[in-house]
């Protein structure tokens, strides 16, 4: 479970900025948007309260989707930097390039999350060469322990953490003392590695990136049970899903998929040895019933609106039923107003999300922004100054009446974070 996220010095980000999932003393929807976390035993306090779910709204280009992008370049090199990687290999990091000292200094990530109801504190600083410093702190009986500190060569082991020991060495300086320990078994490593498993970061435009997970769960019995139930819910004609597996040998495949498949599986395999395997084909239909009849479509025959809440229900379904964190981009591109809601309403619910999960998501629907869905606490603006920096701030950072219409008063620019759109340059009509 998230809590908190910053970063700093990451693309259009200078500053340090944080996005917070802590609930604030408000007690609106405490009942139904927020998770009370019960703490590990030894705690002073028993259980704090955490947000199931925050929008994030801006301008474009105002720093909504580098946010997102941050948590996800976070999960990556944190589960990847020291098995994918070379010695001599750059560290892929975008840092802010608007000003020279930028362009020199390390960016910065943090991430504070709940695993296994205990707090973790996680983050690090990076060059394109190296990693600068590293940390990693939990605290399991209230008071926040040290794991490790790391300082370029340097890495400091707490009496808690036994499994780094002897790991300093194996250690690459473009590559995390974390996923080393994690590499080697480590027992606490392998917490925050499985805590970056299970958040997941979709686009909400390239529904490619996603659909293939809703897909290969057709085929259990559960799932396209619920996935039906989930688009019939949501009124889009759809009755049922018929679903069956096809054996296709290599030489009945398309030319381009056998192509693509010869050069993932690599230069060993020659047209001989791939004739000896066998390709799963997934076969699914939707169906649609009329008063006189009951007709498959294929998913490209349906609405652009039905194939991206097709693509998003795996996710979804799945984050709901595990308790994992689901971060989407884009979430609300070629979706009804109502069914973005309704997805919402499926995390900030008791009956719907029993496992405490959670889902951030950057929007420009503001149908949402309402107190009728959200605390304020819940809505983070993102926007970005004359030079060009992106800034992060919530909603319940700024005075705002009890009777105030949050999207009206957004888009008159009462809270910032949108386009101001100036005519009078505008010179793209030939005279």
């Amino acid at each position: 479970m998230l809590t908190s996220f910053s970063v700093g010095n990451f693309k259009s980000y200078r500053e340090i900025k944080t996005i917070n999932l802590l609930a604030s003393a408000d007690n609106t929807y405490e009942d139904t948007n927020l998770i009370l976390q019960q703490l590990a035993s030894g705690q002073r306090e028993r259980s704090t309260r955490v947000l199931k779910s925050s929008a994030i709204y801006g301008a474009n280009a105002s720093g909504k989707s580098n946010l997102l992008e941050a948590i996800r370049f976070m999960k990556f090199f944190s589960e990847n930097s020291s098995k994918n990687m070379q010695a001599s290999e750059k560290i892929p990091v975008d840092r802010f390039i608007l000003d020279n000292k930028s362009k020199e200094s390390p960016a910065f990530f943090q991430i504070q999350f709940f695993f296994e109801a205990i707090p973790f504190r996680y983050g690090f600083e990076i060059t394109s060469d190296q990693v600068i410093s590293e940390w990693l702190f939990y605290s399991p009986k209230g008071k926040e322990a040290i794991l490790f500190t790391r300082s370029k060569d340097s890495i400091e082991i707490g009496s808690q953490f036994p499994e780094g020991r002897k790991l300093e060495d194996k250690t690459r300086k473009n590559a995390l003392f974390l996923s080393v320990c994690a590499q080697f078994n480590g027992e606490l490593s392998n917490k925050v590695i499985q805590w970056f498993s299970n958040c997941n970061i979709i686009s909400g435009i390239n529904d490619k990136s996603y659909i293939q997970f809703t897909i290969d769960r057709l085929g259990d019995p559960k799932f396209i049970k619920r996935i039906t139930n989930l688009l019939q819910v949501a009124d889009l004609g759809i009755t049922d899903i018929t679903y069956s597996k096809q054996l296709l040998d290599m030489d009945e495949l398309p030319l381009e998929i056998r192509d693509t498949l010869m050069k993932n599986l690599g230069k060993d395999i020659d047209d001989e040895s791939i004739k000896k395997h066998k390709a799963i084909h997934n076969l699914f239909s939707f169906i649609h019933k009329t008063s006189s009849e009951t007709i498959g479509f294929k998913l490209e025959s349906e609405s652009q609106g039905t194939q991206k809440l097709f693509a998003l229900a795996g996710p979804i379904i799945d984050t709901l039923n595990t308790g994992k964190t689901l971060i989407v981009d884009e979430f609300d591109t070629r979706l009804h107003p109502n069914i973005t809601r309704f997805l919402i309403g499926l995390f900030n619910s008791k009956d719907q999300n029993k496992k405490n999960a959670q889902l951030i998501f950057a929007t420009h629907d503001t149908n949402l922004l309402s107190n009728r869905f959200f605390r304020r606490d819940q809505i983070w603006f993102t926007e970005k100054n004359k030079d060009n920096e992106s800034d992060l701030y919530p909603l319940s950072d700024i005075k705002v009446r009890k009777d105030a219409t949050f999207n009206k008063d957004y888009i008159q620019g009462k809270y910032g974070a949108i386009p101001y759109i100036s005519t009078s340059s505008l010179n793209i009509v030939e005279s």
